[in-house]
């Protein structure tokens, strides 16, 4: 594999945004990409790793199908080496963010063996945008009851966002967690924000369409129609009456 003589205890940020914005990467996530890590979480060390790999997963010839794609499940389990203990901070950071060639069920133990306490952004955003991964997420992604202790800021922060078709969550995901709560700890985790709204005027008033806090869209047209598709933000769009031009 590529990073075949990579062996043993993993480092801070080791394989932060690697393929980041490889936009145009196809094929098949190897089994054994990282198969010789081998040790404790660290820091950051999946950051953003394929974040951006939209095309991923994709032009695959029938001959070069992996066994795990036959068997329906969108990458490798045990993808990231033999990891184990408590989790550190954005480990899994945007890990898969906008992997939408993805396609299929996310394996048990992706994540290796979990068990501590939870850490700042660990997986926050990790699968966000990734359209393709269906059927039921699995109780034991995030260690299951191992999962213990106070809950951290941005911990799960819109880990699955946007994951329109996963159809269910298990009781028992985020483990047993107690204690104080974090800032975001949950916010936007499972949100989809897709939308497509289609809105017809018939004015020659020129409006301010306010799609997201730093973006607008001035227009002055009679007969105006305008498709807003896709736009990654929650808030319901907005019209508001510009000053004369």
């Amino acid at each position: 594999g590529l990073f075949a003589t990579v062996t043993g205890q993993p480092a801070i940020n080791m394989f932060a945004q690697t393929f980041s914005g490889c936009g145009n990467l196809t094929g098949a996530i190897p089994s054994d990409l990282f198969a010789g890590i081998d040790g404790e979480y660290r820091d950051s060390m999946y950051h953003s790793t394929f974040s951006g790999c939209a095309k991923l997963g994709t032009e695959i010839s029938e001959s070069d199908i992996p066994q795990y794609m036959r068997d329906g499940y969108a990458m490798p389990p045990n993808l990231f080496g033999k990891l184990y203990n408590a989790p550190k901070g954005s480990m899994f950071h945007y890990t898969f963010s906008g992997c939408k060639g993805l396609q299929g069920r996310i394996p048990e133990k992706l994540f290796g063996e979990i068990d501590g306490a939870p850490a700042g952004s660990m997986f926050a955003y990790t699968f966000s945008d990734c359209s393709g991964l269906r059927g039921e997420i699995p109780a034991d992604l995030f260690g299951g009851i191992k999962l213990t202790g106070d809950g951290q800021d941005n911990m799960f922060v819109r880990t699955f966002c946007n994951c329109k078709n996963l159809t269910k969550i298990p009781e028992n995901l985020f483990g047993m967690l107690s204690g104080k709560t974090g800032a975001s700890m949950f916010s936007e985790t499972f949100m989809i924000l897709s939308f497509s709204t289609r809105i017809s005027y018939a004015t020659t008033t020129p409006y301010r369409f306010s799609l997201a806090q730093n973006l607008s869209l001035t227009a002055k047209a009679s007969g105006l129609r305008l498709t807003v598709a896709e736009q990654a933000y929650p808030r319901p769009l907005s019209l508001s009456r510009l000053p004369s031009m």
